[in-house]
């Protein structure tokens, strides 16, 4: 699903963390694949990353990657449908694995 979203400039570019300034920026991208079920709406994104097989090393390594990518997606899903994100799931392809966050 592709998407746009306007995000305040400071939250990407550190030099506006001090200012008043109101400019946004706007980030652009295709969510891989999100549904809904009874328990509410997942998100998944796959990724072909050779990892850590320690799962603790390799959840701690997509956090830091990708944790900001599935905010943006998330604040998109939700901005679109007016529902939270409950779940979000990175499936990495070569190791057949999904993780939770």
């Amino acid at each position: 699903m592709p998407f746009t979203l306007a995000v305040p400039a400071w939250e990407i570019h550190s030099q506006y963390a001090e200012s008043e300034t109101t400019d946004t920026v706007l980030v652009q991208g295709i969510i891989d694949c999100w549904y809904e079920s009874e328990t509410g709406i997942t998100l998944v994104d796959y990724k072909s990353d050779r990892l850590s097989t320690d799962p603790d090393e390799c959840r701690a390594e997509l956090r830091r990657r990708y944790g900001l990518q599935l905010d943006y997606y998330a604040r998109a899903i939700e901005g679109a449908t007016g529902k939270p994100v409950n779940r979000r799931i990175i499936w990495l392809i070569r190791q057949g694995r999904g993780f939770s966050f």
